[in-house]
């Protein structure tokens, strides 16, 4: 069963990043390619919560 207090802190940690406007890697603008990443280890995480690995393994 998922833990409901886990997967708000998951959705507000989306959210959050969903917010944010100032994205930097190592003191320097991040590129796009770095804010998708930011985004796909959150999305995997959340997936992972559900079971539903197929989704980004097939």
């Amino acid at each position: 069963m998922i833990e409901l207090n886990s997967l708000k802190e998951k959705l507000t940690d989306l959210y959050d990043l969903s917010e944010s406007t100032n994205f930097k890697v190592d003191g320097n603008p991040a590129k796009i390619e770095d804010v998708q990443e930011l985004y796909k280890e959150k999305i995997i995480d959340l997936i992972d919560s559900f079971g539903l690995e197929d989704i980004y393994l097939n």
